[in-house]
C-alpha cells in the first residue's frame, strides 16, 4: 500500500483528497503546511508527496527543492498542483497538475511515478 503525503491548507481540499485516495486504498497521511510536511516525511516515510504550491511556512517549490536536497528523502517522488501555476514550476518540478483536477488524474501520476 502506497503512503500518499497531502500537503494543502484549505480544509475541505484535503479533507476530500484524503478520503478518496483512501477508498482507493493509499494510506494517506495529511500536513497544513511546508514546514509540517517536512516533520511528516521524518516520521511517516511517505512513497509520495502531493503538495498544494500555495501552503504556509514553506510553499510547494520550496518543499520538492528540500526534499531533493535531503540526503535521506531525495528519492520521494513529488506532485505539485496548483489552482495558478507559478512560473518557474515547469523548471523545478518534474510533475504539476492544475486545481481542479480528477482524482483519476492524480492516481495515474502517482502509479506513473512510483512504478517507474
Amino acid at each position: 500500500m502506497l503512503k500518499v503525503l497531502i500537503v494543502d491548507d484549505e480544509d475541505g481540499s484535503i479533507e476530500i483528497l484524503a478520503l478518496l485516495l483512501t477508498q482507493m486504498n493509499f494510506l494517506v497521511i495529511q500536513a497544513r503546511d511546508g514546514m509540517e510536511a517536512l516533520e511528516r516525511i521524518e516520521k511517516e516515510h511517505p512513497d509520495i508527496v502531493v503538495s498544494d504550491y500555495r501552503v504556509p511556512r514553506l510553499n510547494g517549490i520550496d518543499l520538492y527543492r528540500r526534499i531533493k536536497k535531503s540526503p535521506t528523502f531525495f528519492y520521494l517522488h513529488f506532485i505539485l498542483v496548483s489552482g495558478a501555476p507559478p512560473t518557474d514550476v515547469h523548471s523545478d518540478v518534474p510533475v504539476f497538475l492544475l486545481k481542479p483536477f480528477n482524482v483519476s488524474d492524480l492516481v495515474t501520476k502517482i502509479n506513473d511515478l512510483t512504478t517507474a
